[in-house]
């Protein structure tokens, strides 16, 4: 899979992350223009990155419906984030970072989600040392 690709998951799962950076659907829409088009693609694109967070937020989604993506909903985004956090570990990329992300997800849902828990306590034992 591809940035551009991981970038794209993430932007689908905008409303399901209370602390999305909205800068970051800004900067794919500005790549996405080098080879779709479409006028809330365009708007989304030209967004000032200070701007009104829910005028950005509906653009996001307008762009989504315009490039036939779909918006994720909870269940799906967790999947979504656990993959992007495991796969940047497994690239050796920012492990320590996705390992507290892996944890905090641990923790947020509840110690529910069994595919993460040796992940919530690598991160134990990273701190640890």
């Amino acid at each position: 899979m591809e940035e551009t690709e991981d970038i794209t998951y993430l932007i689908q799962c905008h409303k399901q992350i209370d602390s999305f950076n909205y800068n970051l659907a800004i900067d794919w829409a500005i790549k996405q223009l080098d080879n779709k088009e479409g006028e809330n693609l365009l708007i989304l694109a030209s967004c000032d990155k200070d701007g009104d967070r829910e005028n950005i937020v509906s653009y996001v989604t307008n762009t989504l419906e315009e490039l036939d993506l779909k918006e994720y909903n909870q269940e799906e985004t967790k999947q979504i984030l656990k993959f992007h956090s495991l796969k940047q570990i497994s690239n050796s990329e920012n492990i320590l970072t996705n390992l507290g992300i892996l944890e905090a997800y641990y923790t947020e849902w509840g110690f529910k989600d069994e595919d993460i828990n040796i992940f919530y306590m690598l991160s134990h034992g990273a701190r640890e040392l």
